[in-house]
């Protein structure tokens, strides 16, 4: 398996050659029989969507942030013991789990 952070691929060949170029715009010509295109940019379209028409909806993994699977598995745990319970958000739109909903004064 080869990885190359950064680059951008120009073409795939029937052939199974690969045209990249990376982030020196150098080109390059690679040979595979299985290409995998990955992006971090997190795209809200829909979640912006969902929020707009009132859906009560929580961005979890790498839709929230860019971190490892043990962090997206927990989010959607977290979301999921949580939903019977009655899933409340704060202002920002963000899970609230295990935290007082009331404030006491001298107490």
């Amino acid at each position: 398996m080869t990885i190359i952070p950064g680059s951008t691929v120009l073409e795939i060949m029937d052939s199974g050659e690969v045209i990249i170029m990376d982030s020196g715009f150098r080109r390059s010509t690679l040979k595979g029989d299985t290409i995998v295109l990955a992006s971090v940019a997190a795209d809200d379209g829909f979640y912006n969507e969902l929020v707009g028409a009132g859906v009560k909806v929580v961005k979890i993994g790498d839709q929230k942030r860019v971190r490892n699977l043990r962090g997206a598995v927990t989010d959607g745990a977290n979301i999921a013991l949580n939903i019977d319970k009655g899933l409340m958000l704060n202002a920002n739109n963000e899970f609230i789990s295990n935290l007082p909903s009331e404030a006491g004064v001298g107490q």
